[in-house]
């Protein structure tokens, strides 16, 4: 990409596009880009304000162009099962001891992030290739 305006718009189009597919419409989400995401996330996390339909979108500066709507899917999918973590982990809490709740809810972490991933890429690859800029914002025209 030329420069972080042209990135960010991408980045735009592309929520904007899959939030419309996942009928994630009711959401307000606010991209930011930075380099400093947490180690443990690679491209991007996503911070929720539970209750009120509000997110916000990290990508960092260092993801490839080619993997933004990967990870803006994968992001987005978290506000799907996030009433479902959100049950479970309480839940958790209430029936184990604070090291074996610790224990359980790593392990379920980590393979939520494996499903999430997984189905990014199945989302992806059902559109047969990545869609360029340009068919983003003309889907998002014809949706409006």
């Amino acid at each position: 990409m030329k420069d972080v305006k042209d990135r960010n718009a991408v980045i735009e189009d592309t929520l904007e596009y899959w939030q419309k597919i996942l009928r994630l419409s009711e959401w307000k989400i606010e991209t930011i880009t930075n380099a400093h995401l947490h180690p443990k996330e690679k491209w991007g996390e996503i911070k929720i304000f539970d209750n009120i339909f509000r997110a916000e979108m990290h990508i960092s500066t260092l993801c490839p162009e080619e993997d933004i709507q990967e990870v803006v899917i994968h992001e987005l999918l978290h506000l799907l099962t996030f009433p479902i973590r959100q049950f479970f982990y309480k839940t958790l809490q209430e029936l184990t001891r604070p090291q074996e709740g610790k224990i359980i809810a790593d392990e379920v972490t980590a393979k939520d992030e494996k499903l999430l991933g997984n189905l990014a890429l199945s989302f992806l690859e059902m559109k047969k290739q990545r869609i360029p800029k340009d068919e983003i914002a003309e889907v998002i025209k014809r949706q409006k």
